[in-house]
């Protein structure tokens, strides 16, 4: 069942609903006949990858990739973008308009990290798909 995909596009706020739409779809097609649980996944991997991506966004991003790695246990989605630094998690209080998009991924994420590419970085996530999130934060190897 392992499946992946790729799709590339602009750093405008105003792509997020299509990036969205199309992790969507790319789900419902590698998961198939859908359960509960993946209707859940299917959500949870949207908010992930829109969260990851307005952080590229905020940050200056001229160009974003998203890729999905579909597996039986777990869903990988990474967001590749060319802005400057490096995602980190920060508090905010409750009245913030902003500063809570890692603390969603973490929460939602069996584990989140960064990895340096030719272009920039990439922002990875992994979600299983059964069960809660096991560990939050921890480095992917």
């Amino acid at each position: 069942m392992p499946t992946a995909s790729t799709g590339l596009c602009r750093c405008d706020p105003a792509a997020l609903p299509a990036i969205r739409r199309w992790v969507a779809d790319q789900l419902r097609s590698a998961l198939g006949a859908l359960t509960d649980a993946d209707s859940t996944l299917i959500d949870d991997a949207r908010l992930v990858v829109s969260e990851l991506a307005t952080n590229g966004m905020r940050a200056g991003c001229t160009r974003v990739s998203v890729s999905l790695d579909v597996t039986a246990a777990e869903v990988v989605v990474e967001v590749a973008e060319d802005a400057p630094g490096r995602p980190q998690p920060i508090e905010c209080g409750p009245s913030s308009d902003h500063g809570r998009g890692l603390s969603l991924v973490e929460a939602l994420s069996r584990t989140w990290g960064v990895r340096e590419i030719a272009s920039g970085k990439a922002v990875w996530a992994v979600l299983s798909r059964v069960g809660p999130p096991a560990a939050v934060g921890a480095a992917r190897a």
